[in-house]
């Protein structure tokens, strides 16, 4: 099982050489305890030689999840590009990933999504928002005029979020027509 950052870079680069944007980040705030690295998976055989680390968080996150969404289609829509995979890794121990989407539907506008975000268990919370700013640039670089992310648990993410200038956007609400209503 692969576990610290030299062996999990060594096997991307076994695919293809990382990409500038895979260079290591800026020291992490002091809010955050150790180094930090959002590493985007941009080879399908990257994505596949860590699956497993990957797969529990999905599963996880279906748990709390409204629709369709099921580990099958999230596993596609990365294999197809539809989804970028970002590996994150704090102190060389994987820690959680972001998934992310371009998309032009809100407001007219480009946009980054991002779709799912999990850390492991016991991880700094702190990841989040540093994995965040890291997507912020990666935004910018492709000239996406907004940043969207939504999630059941808002209030934790709003407290975190509006540090780093986030505003929340709507409220989300869904009517199940197949759910019996009481």
């Amino acid at each position: 099982m692969i576990d610290t950052i030299e062996r999990i870079e060594e096997e991307i680069r076994a695919v293809s050489p990382l990409s500038p944007a895979a260079e290591p980040s800026p020291p992490p705030p002091p809010s955050l305890k150790g180094d930090f690295k959002l590493i985007p998976l941009y080879e399908i055989e990257a994505v596949l030689n860590s699956w497993h680390y990957f797969q529990k968080g999905v599963e996880r996150i279906l748990e709390f999840a409204d629709g369709e969404a099921n580990l099958t289609k999230i596993y596609n829509d990365i294999v197809a590009g539809k989804l970028l995979l970002w590996i994150g890794l704090l102190d060389g121990e994987y820690c959680g990933f972001l998934t992310t989407k371009f998309d032009n539907s809100v407001f007219g506008r480009k946009s980054l999504w991002i779709v799912h975000a999990f850390i492991k268990t016991g991880t700094d919370s702190n990841v989040f928002m540093e994995g965040f700013k890291e997507i912020k640039d990666f935004a910018r670089q492709f000239n996406c005029d907004i940043m969207q992310f939504y999630t059941k648990r808002d209030v934790a993410f709003e407290r975190k979020l509006k540090k780093l200038g986030w505003k929340a956007s709507y409220t989300d609400f869904i009517f199940d027509l197949k759910e019996k209503v009481k």
